[in-house]
């Protein structure tokens, strides 16, 4: 299998690299912290280090956009919403989640810092009953919110975890 255009361009033979680090090539990944393949096929990386989520290109590894935004800081967890129109976007930077929609290419704070005591934002899933759950490592709790306007929905939805929670997963058996 031949190597991908962007890691021919910096003359580095680089077995198992498909985008190589911005220390060797200028549109390459800082901190990578999450990766989703997104509704349009293409390759969402969090790079906390640039404060902006890099989409690329999975055939050929080329940085086809990026999402940057007033509303990232140090983007470390990526998911989509239940209808793929929206990517959710955890920031550790400023303790909030923001909300990319794909058709219109706008990033918006869906919950502000610090809201319903969430701290260091990780894992983000929905659950059946149409909530959005966050995990906030920091303070050790999943808490949960609406979708439509990133309100808390009462108190913590789980608290006092014995260690800090870091990925949420969606099950439906």
């Amino acid at each position: 299998m031949p190597s991908p255009d962007a890691i021919r361009e910096i003359d580095q033979p680089a077995p198992g690299v498909f985008v190589p680090s911005v220390k060797q090539w200028k549109d390459g990944v800082g901190v990578v912290r999450d990766v989703l393949i997104g509704p349009d096929a293409n390759l969402y990386v969090a790079d906390r280090e640039t404060d902006m989520v890099t989409i690329y290109d999975p055939d050929t590894g080329q940085r086809t956009g990026v999402i940057q935004s007033e509303q990232l800081s140090k983007p470390i967890h990526l998911t989509l919403d239940p209808t793929a129109r929206f990517l959710l976007i955890g920031n550790s930077g400023n303790d909030s989640v923001a909300r990319y929609e794909f058709a219109t290419k706008t990033c918006s704070r869906l919950i502000p810092s610090g809201a319903c005591n969430l701290d260091g934002p990780a894992g983000m899933g929905f659950g059946k009953d149409g909530a959005f759950y966050v995990a906030s490592r920091l303070s050790k709790e999943v808490l949960r919110f609406r979708f439509d306007h990133g309100q808390a929905i009462g108190r913590a939805f789980i608290t006092g975890l014995e260690d800090n929670p870091e990925f949420l997963l969606s099950v439906t058996v």
